[in-house]
């Protein structure tokens, strides 16, 4: 659901345990064609937090936001595009709630109802409910797992893969020229190759109950020297940092069982007001963690059937947090995606 580059359909919250590694090398992929009517019993979990300095008039004001989103539901590809990279995505909720600090949760979407998203070019998602609609502060909380762009650059493979076989221990730099040609969100200017830097980490294989061998992959990288406008505001400086950690089976049929997706993001904004000068600086960071269970195409379908039986075990939970670095101050998030 999430882009690994920005994302994104992204996610975090820890990286697997690996039962072990092996000798041999392995063809290594990001990430796999999407076939229409597939279909994956799926669950998120999202973090988002923020801090915010505005400096206007010699006076400081300080504000902080934290958000935290569940959702359950079986996703289902719709539509996808040349490069077979999914377009639209449906999900049946069985659970999407807010949880509040106080531990308490709220219903957003009710369980039985369908979210489609749609990617729209150099825009957010569309989302739209088979019945009723989102209020603006529930889309912006669905906003923190539901990420689904018409990309028309190159795909996650050709950013951070690699066409040699690799094996355990391995890493090789991703491709700057290649991520800088991805679409970014409207209000960011065009990002220079030179300020892009990243790597992909063969990090283990772990044999997961029902999918058999998997890669454990870790992507890792950092832009830096981002300028843009938003809101009337110019992004004079931004840094922005991000890991993937995901599980990627052998048998090139299967999508990912688990992923984790850390980020954090830097920006200093300034803007005019009246004549006056007025200055914001931002942290924010986000977390995402999701797994998912592949399930057969209903019947009908011409999707491409997986090996998959009608169910499997889930995964085990994600046990350490993919670290994030100190080359950008902690705290909240606003993707690039």
């Amino acid at each position: 659901m999430q882009s690994k580059t920005w994302s994104v359909l992204a996610m975090a919250g820890a990286l697997l345990l690996a039962q072990g590694t092996r000798a041999e090398d392995y063809k290594i992929r990001i990430s796999l064609p999407a076939h229409v009517g597939e279909r994956a019993d799926a669950q998120y979990v999202a973090t988002s937090t923020l801090h915010s300095v505005m400096n206007f008039d010699d006076r400081e004001t300080k504000k902080d936001e934290e958000q935290r989103f569940e959702l359950d539901g079986i996703e289902e590809v719709r539509k996808i595009d040349t490069k077979n990279r999914a377009t639209q995505i449906a999900i049946e909720i069985k659970r999407c709630e807010e949880v509040k600090k106080d531990g308490s949760r709220r219903t957003i979407i009710p369980a039985g109802r369908t979210l489609i998203a749609t990617a729209k070019k150099k825009a957010e998602a569309e989302l739209k409910l088979d019945q009723g609609k989102l209020a603006s502060k529930d889309e912006t909380l669905v906003r923190l797992i539901v990420h689904l762009r018409d990309q028309e650059g190159p795909d996650d493979d050709e950013v951070f893969g690699t066409s040699k076989r690799q094996s355990v221990g391995a890493s090789w730099p991703m491709n700057a020229q290649a991520f800088v040609k991805q679409p970014v969100e409207n209000g960011y200017d065009p990002i220079d190759p030179k300020n892009v830097k990243g790597k992909t980490t063969f990090v283990a294989v772990q044999d997961v109950p029902g999918f058999g061998p998997c890669l454990q992959l870790e992507l890792n990288f950092t832009v830096e020297h981002m300028t843009g406008t938003q809101d009337n505001y110019k992004m004079i400086d931004g840094t922005y940092q991000s890991i993937t950690a995901m599980l990627m089976p052998v048998n090139d049929i299967d999508d990912s069982p688990a992923e984790s997706w850390a980020s954090q993001y830097h920006q200093i904004y300034t803007a005019t007001y009246d004549g006056r000068p007025v200055r914001v600086e931002q942290d924010s960071a986000r977390t995402i963690e999701g797994h998912r269970t592949m399930l057969p195409p209903k019947p009908g379908s011409t999707t491409q059937p997986t090996t998959v039986p009608s169910t499997r075990p889930t995964p085990k939970p994600l046990s350490t947090k993919p670290a994030l670095g100190s080359t950008t101050k902690s705290a909240a998030t606003s993707q690039v995606r």
